[in-house]
């Protein structure tokens, strides 16, 4: 059996150690870059206490235990992972949400499982939401990552949060579309004020044009209307932020 990560953060692999260590036959693959943090899960949980603070990261997520390096398989771009029956997955190094993200893609059927690389999806009411979580979310990367995506012309695509996607092409022209304009607000705000409140803000009100058509229903408006506030200011902006503060350039 195995287990199969498009990266490594908390909430997608933090539990991976203690499946392994109560399932010793389980196989965990990830991205070469990232493989060795589930050995060594230390700076994951640095990663995480930066986003939420040790005391809400112990809450939502206790510890992370290692996984032993016998049980973990490294993934580098291009590689095929055969699951019999036909299935094959091509994997894809797509850099921007994490630098050791990847993404697969599943032949036969010309399914992508997108992992974060497309942000992430509410079907419920068709809202589409950057993911760019500090440290290492890197803007231009993002985007060359949904370029190569692009050109799969998938039919079908999968989220790890929280999809599918009704339409595979607006799918991705809306994570690309998002992406750019999340930055060029805070980008904007950045040159306007050094104020860390301010730049949030601005983004924040960015944000909710993604749930204008939703503005009809009020439970849900308003539902929404308080998730994108904490994308943006809590999970979002900050990695903006960090990602122009570096350098990083506008698009």
């Amino acid at each position: 059996s195995v287990l199969i990560f498009s990266h490594i953060h908390v909430d997608h692999a933090g539990a991976a150690g203690a499946l392994c260590k109560k399932y010793p036959h389980l196989e965990a693959f990830a991205h070469e870059k990232g493989a060795p943090h589930l050995a060594d899960p230390e700076r994951l949980r640095q990663s995480m206490i930066k986003v939420f603070g040790e005391t809400q990261a112990d809450e939502l997520y206790g510890d992370i235990v290692p996984i032993s390096e016998n049980q973990l398989r490294p993934l580098s771009d291009g590689e095929i992972i055969d699951l019999g029956k036909g299935i094959r997955l091509r994997v894809l190094h797509t850099p921007g949400h994490a630098e050791h993200h990847l993404s697969l893609y599943e032949e036969k059927h010309g399914t992508l499982l997108a992992g974060e690389a497309l942000g992430v999806y509410f079907p419920d009411v068709d809202v589409y939401s950057p993911s760019t979580p500090p440290p290492e979310f890197d803007l231009a990367a993002a985007v060359d990552s949904i370029d190569r995506l692009e050109q799969l012309e998938p039919r079908k695509v999968l989220y790890s949060h929280f999809g599918p996607a009704r339409d595979p092409r607006i799918a991705i022209q809306k994570a690309r579309e998002m992406l750019i304009n999340w930055g060029r607000a805070v980008s904007d705000a950045m040159s306007e004020s050094d104020d860390r409140a301010h730049i949030l803000t601005r983004l924040a009100e960015e944000a909710m044009t993604a749930i204008e058509h939703v503005r009809s229903e009020p439970e849900s408006y308003n539902q929404y209307r308080q998730l994108m506030n904490i994308r943006a200011t809590v999970t979002c902006g900050p990695g903006y932020i960090r990602y122009f503060k570096k350098g990083g350039r506008r698009l």
